[in-house]
């Protein structure tokens, strides 16, 4: 089953095989609204603990007001909170809703490049 796209409300789950370039035209809007579960998936993806703990906190019920005046009220960007949060780097699987762990009968995940 597909996972949370990391610019996506959506599970990614398709009939078959899609090319990468419609996968990111699909699922990888980095310029859709920053939602929390959005900030969520990028904690778990940030290699600074500061950046990942304040990722959390903004994702967290605690955070609300905070994520309203910050990524709310101006509308931010996943692209945006991923330049603020610069050490936040969501593997391409993760970007198109592929966690690390797969089930039967989805592809298994290849390197490109």
């Amino acid at each position: 089953m597909g996972g949370p796209c990391i610019a996506s409300r959506h599970a990614c789950r398709h009939a078959g095989p899609i090319s990468l370039r419609r996968a990111l035209a699909l699922h990888a809007d980095v310029l859709a609204p920053a939602h929390r579960e959005t900030l969520e998936a990028l904690a778990a993806f940030a290699g600074d603990a500061p950046e990942a703990a304040r990722l959390r906190h903004l994702a967290s019920p605690e955070g609300k007001a905070e994520y309203q005046a910050w990524v709310a009220a101006p509308s931010r960007s996943v692209l945006e909170v991923m330049q603020a949060f610069a050490s936040a780097r969501p593997t391409l699987g993760a970007r198109l809703g592929r966690g690390p762990q797969h089930g039967p009968g989805d592809p298994i995940p290849q390197s490109i490049g």
